[in-house]
């Protein structure tokens, strides 16, 4: 008599557990697409606009230049970057008296405008050293990129480094880089290469002051998409991203220089506000975690770049003890 083979039971929770496996595939994907769509909005230069209706120049949004704005004597000056000509706003210290050879270069943010380095300007020209508010590629009237992106600094820190290389032309060896938010990944990346390159002439950068620095492209999507409430995002935001790349060619998990600034041997101040709704506080708050070395943080409840009103006073008090060590007579 031939002996039976047992037949295992078919288990039917392995065919549901696929299915659940395969929703959860689809719904990742299907977000990610969703994703890509609002960074598309986001990226593609000339979607983004923000209110100009203000006659405060402290406040983002104003319109008029440094005579406009404080009666500031100013100079119009342009310097040559690879996609050309980039115009921008150089102020004198204010005793123009005083020789110096440091001096500090102001990057905006996202769609924004040379007019949103007055506050930090105010501090700086009062503390002696002379402003270059830039333009970069992508803004008003200066040379466009040819894909039409906000590349989170992959490309804008060249505009940054001309600017660098012209005022180091008219002597000033020292540099203070102040970015803002999307200015603060310009100069991350600012940062990141001039390590691998000799600049001619050369320049030191002595300090950088960053305010709601965007220096993690994948830090930020993350963020947004706990924003939206969508589950799972550490799993959407990198497919959300390579489905950018494939589509647009561009590769923002390259646009990350957390390391870079944590390495930087310079002296560093950070504002952020744990109120900020585009770029995560937790950024400031891991950069300042891995660096040991000069490091001044004004951690504020303010929302997106909004620390300087949430206090003005505090602010302009801590920009004058951070600017203190640094300035000083030249030293040809």
């Amino acid at each position: 008599m031939r002996a039976k083979i047992a037949v295992p039971r078919r288990r039917w929770w392995l065919h549901g557990l696929l299915i659940l496996l395969l929703l959860v595939c689809a719904y990742i994907v299907g977000a990610a697409f969703f994703v890509r769509s609002v960074l598309e909005k986001v990226l593609f230069v000339g979607n983004l606009s923000f209110p100009t209706q203000t006659h405060d120049p402290y406040q983002l949004g104003y319109r008029g230049d440094p005579q406009q704005a404080f009666g500031f004597s100013f100079e119009t000056v342009r310097y040559q970057s690879e996609l050309g000509e980039m115009p921008a706003w150089f102020i004198p210290p204010a005793d123009a008296a005083v020789s110096s050879d440091i001096a500090a270069i102001y990057v905006h943010g996202i769609a924004g405008h040379r007019e949103d380095g007055y506050r930090h300007m105010s501090v700086l020209r009062e503390a002696g050293i002379p402003v270059l508010l830039i333009n970069y590629r992508n803004d008003d009237n200066v040379p466009q990129s040819p894909d039409g992106l906000y590349s989170f600094g992959l490309t804008e820190w060249r505009d940054l480094d001309a600017a660098a290389i012209y005022m180091r032309q008219r002597g000033f060896k020292r540099l203070i880089i102040v970015g803002e938010s999307l200015g603060g990944a310009i100069t991350g990346a600012f940062l990141k290469n001039i390590e691998l390159q000799d600049r001619i002439p050369p320049y030191d950068i002595e300090a950088v002051i960053l305010d709601s620095p965007a220096l993690s492209f994948a830090m930020i999507v993350r963020y947004q998409i706990r924003n939206l409430r969508l589950p799972l995002s550490g799993l959407i935001e990198p497919v959300a991203l390579e489905l950018f790349a494939y589509k647009h060619g561009t590769d923002f998990t390259q646009a990350d220089s957390l390391n870079a600034v944590a390495n930087f041997n310079g002296r560093l101040l950070v504002s952020h506000g744990s109120g900020d709704r585009i770029v995560p506080v937790e950024i400031s708050d891991r950069l300042v975690t891995t660096r040991y070395n000069l490091t001044n943080y004004l951690k504020t409840h303010a929302d997106h770049l909004q620390g300087w009103h949430e206090n003005p006073e505090r602010y302009r008090q801590a920009l004058r003890a951070f600017l203190a060590p640094v300035t000083g007579t030249s030293r040809q």
